[in-house]
């Protein structure tokens, strides 16, 4: 299901003409507590402009005079979704950056109910005028990102001496950046330049994990989260220092796959390719060739296994898992993907409920939220997701999206 900002835009001024846009209740639906896990059966969900302003029983409910009503019976009602590891518009030619993530990226996001993203690499300015252009999606991102010299990648900043790295996280503040990223080539003495100058600052820093430092001694200098499972073993004591630092892990285990299965035919001709922009199928193409290197297929395979495990340690330890899709690495698709991801979470040994959490109230929470996101509740935005399945019996259920609501506007 692709949408395009033109429809977005179109469907909400239907609505503002309506005088619609005020009030809105679901009617008699089973709302998922995503806190506890369970179900709240026959309830009435009023969102008043941008917030929930009232959760109760069905019967007996007082729905404001003018609102408009979504009949909820046999749906359940989730809050709405957020991928925490996206890439919009940097791994696009500049010519066709812009234009690409607002046709393809961010309509493909909301028409999978993901109403939030948290981007790990995008242009501050490009990130800017998609706020403007789609009021009420969230954008939490690092913009450019923190790496050696030279870095690995274009747009990275390269940072040589730690006096660089104290610039570039200056830098990163000056322009609006919500985080500041790290990756995999920066010194020692850069990574901890880094690390007392976020903290300098006032921002937090996440991302790949350094080569030059060990997983412990990030999670010690306070890397909120790592993602990828980069230099993570199957460790408890590593795991139970996570906890204790309160480290979050962002496994993006649906972008991991890509190398357990290059060069299989099946994988590789997904019928879904065939809607991707030319750019980013050719991405994919030199990335997946490079991938077959990466010694036999069963090798391959055992290690993406050994993930699944690693992830699954994890939860069962007390370690916060993130959802994320790593959009658009090698078949990773835009919105569809981050539900491929919740099912692989569950496939690594989480259950439905904690899967879900990963994707609704952990985002809320590492993102100092949660007074007004992460579950359905008076007071919090009304982003929701409406679904024909109960996602707690069967994770793929969030997959069956009867309406997506944004800030109180159903889209």
């Amino acid at each position: 299901m692709w949408l395009t900002i033109r429809s977005l835009a179109f469907a909400s001024a239907l609505l503002t003409c309506a005088g619609q846009t005020q009030h809105l209740a679901v009617t008699h639906v089973t709302v998922i507590d995503v806190e506890s896990g369970r179900t709240q059966p026959d309830m009435t969900v009023v969102a008043g402009g941008s917030r929930i302003s009232a959760v109760v029983p069905a019967a007996g409910a007082k729905v404001p005079s003018g609102s408009r009503i979504v009949d909820g019976r046999g749906k359940f009602l989730i809050p709405g979704l957020w991928d925490m590891h996206v890439h919009m518009f940097s791994e696009l030619p500049p010519t066709v950056q812009d234009q690409s993530a607002r046709t393809y990226f961010a309509p493909a996001f909301l028409a999978h109910g993901i109403t939030g993203v948290r981007s790990m690499f995008d242009d501050l300015g490009a990130i800017r005028r998609l706020k403007e252009e789609i009021p009420g999606f969230d954008v939490v991102t690092a913009g450019p990102v923190l790496d050696g010299d030279p870095p690995y990648f274009r747009g990275f900043i390269g940072c040589k001496t730690p006096e660089e790295a104290r610039a570039a996280v200056r830098a990163v503040k000056r322009d609006g950046g919500d985080f500041v990223k790290v990756y995999s080539l920066l010194s020692r003495e850069a990574f901890f330049a880094i690390v007392d100058e976020s903290a300098k600052v006032g921002l937090r820093f996440a991302g790949h994990l350094p080569n030059s430092v060990t997983a412990a001694e990030a999670s010690d200098a306070g890397q909120l989260s790592f993602e990828h499972l980069m230099g993570v073993p199957n460790d408890p004591a590593l795991f139970a220092r996570f906890v204790k630092n309160g480290t979050w892990q962002t496994p993006t285990l649906v972008a991991l796959r890509a190398p357990a299965f290059a060069g299989d035919p099946v994988f590789e001709n997904d019928p879904r390719a065939s809607g991707v922009p030319e750019p980013i199928r050719q991405y994919w193409k030199m990335q997946l060739a490079d991938m077959t290197h990466w010694g036999s297929a069963a090798d391959r395979k055992s290690k993406f296994e050994q993930q699944l495990q690693t992830v699954g340690a994890m939860q069962r330890a007390g370690v916060k898992i993130l959802a994320g899709s790593d959009t658009p690495n090698p078949y990773v698709f835009p919105g569809i993907s981050l539900h491929e991801e919740l099912a692989l979470l569950v496939t690594a040994g989480l259950t439905p409920a904690e899967a879900l959490r990963a994707a609704t109230q952990h985002p809320a929470e590492v993102l100092g939220r949660l007074d007004r996101a992460g579950s359905i509740a008076p007071g919090k935005d009304a982003d929701l997701v409406l679904l024909d399945g109960d996602p707690l019996a069967d994770i793929r259920n969030t997959r069956r999206i009867s309406a997506v609501i944004l800030k109180g506007e159903l889209r």
